[in-house]
């Protein structure tokens, strides 16, 4: 490249910034355009299914990424939770996990044997999906005043 080409580029990157010129994304945030890795992890236990430990490892979930994860509850989930950590252990070795907010961690299908997430960002988390459904009440059980039957 020639010392008037490199002037030519710097003067046009300057100019970019200068305007407000937006870049491209560096990731891929449509994530429809991407077929969802399939994991099969996890475990469930009773009515819950857990993608990971609390202390991990997390699945890692780079920005337009889609994992359907194979749950194994019987039934479609009444309930997903998702939580997001910067490192892959989670709340383990000093960690911490928040609950994921927007579309960090947006649910874009759940059925009687998946749950399909997607990372709708360009930021990169590890996540943990927690999912489960509701046992039967028990006959006698209290209504929602505290009150039985």
């Amino acid at each position: 490249m020639s010392k008037t080409e490199q002037l030519l580029a710097a003067l046009m990157l300057a100019f970019a910034s200068a305007t407000g010129c937006a870049c491209a994304p560096t990731c891929n945030t449509f994530p429809e355009d991407d077929q969802p890795v399939t994991y099969a992890g996890g475990a469930t236990s009773g009515d819950v299914y857990m993608s990971s430990p609390w202390t991990g490892p997390l699945l890692e979930f780079p920005g337009g990424m889609q994992y359907t994860l194979e749950h194994h509850l019987g039934a479609a989930p009444q309930w997903i939770e998702s939580y997001l950590a910067f490192s892959d252990d989670g709340v383990g070795g000093g960690g911490a996990i928040a609950q994921a907010a927007g579309n960090e961690a947006t649910v874009v299908g759940a059925d009687t044997a998946t749950i399909t997430v997607a990372n709708t960002t360009c930021s990169s988390f590890f996540v943990l999906v927690v999912a489960g459904i509701s046992a039967p009440r028990p006959s006698g059980a209290d209504d929602a005043c505290g009150s039985a039957p």
